[in-house]
């Protein structure tokens, strides 16, 4: 599997992102980034925050850490499939890949796990990835494989810089 952190160009992005962070600083530096990439991008800082918003507008991407309170990222993101969303959605988390593996990740409905720290590069790249594949998705349709939630193992994407 190819470390997208490698091949992620630093460039421009095209979507919506909600961030779900609890972190003011680390949400801020997430949001000057993308926003500087060219996304438009809200950010929220804990988990109900982040069903509120999505239930308000659609998102193409949602960047969630795991570890936040009201609810964590882990409970957050199962509501946040419950409700219907299909949007990727990316675990932040400074976990590492043994106390929070990747099939861990798929089953609590999240596309991808982005381990802390991030740079600009990697940071920019992994979301790029993920907005073409929800372009693919939604001009696409179910049709093809291995796009958005539930894709199939190649859907989880293990992304360290």
């Amino acid at each position: 599997m190819e470390n997208e952190a490698d091949t992620g160009a630093v460039g421009h992005l095209a979507g919506r992102i909600l961030v779900v962070e609890d972190d003011r600083s680390f949400g801020d530096y997430l949001c000057r980034i993308l926003q500087e990439a060219g996304a438009e991008v809200e950010a929220v800082s804990h988990g109900a925050a982040s069903v509120a918003a999505a239930g308000e507008q659609a998102w193409n991407l949602i960047l969630m850490n795991l570890d936040m309170p009201f609810p964590g990222g882990r409970r957050a993101a199962r509501r946040l499939r419950s409700a219907g969303v299909r949007a990727p959605i990316v675990a932040v988390t400074a976990s590492d890949g043994f106390s929070f593996p990747a099939a861990t990740a798929a089953d609590l409905g999240f596309d991808a796990v982005l381990r802390k720290p991030l740079d600009r590069r990697s940071l920019v790249g992994a979301c790029a990835r993920w907005l073409a594949v929800e372009r693919a998705r939604v001009e696409c349709g179910p049709c093809v494989a291995g796009v958005g939630h539930r894709g199939g193992p190649s859907a989880i994407t293990r992304i360290e810089p």
